[in-house]
């Protein structure tokens, strides 16, 4: 884990047909508006196998006064 980026690595054999989801969450604290970058994931052993999502738009807001 970083303050830009986390990795994780699952150990998995190519007969394995399960299939799994994940998911992340962005963290801001300054208001603003602010694009994340799309997230990715890819096989080490079989670099045809990958994903790639859209990149994402987040607004913060200040307290409501």
């Amino acid at each position: 884990f970083r303050s830009d980026r986390f990795i994780a690595a699952f150990d998995r054999s190519a007969e394995d047909e399960r299939s799994f989801a994940l998911a992340y969450m962005v963290r801001a604290v300054t208001p603003g508006r602010y694009v994340h970058p799309a997230a990715q994931v890819e096989d080490m052993y079989r670099p045809h196998l990958f994903a790639r999502t859209e990149e994402g738009r987040a607004e913060v807001v200040g307290p409501q006064q």
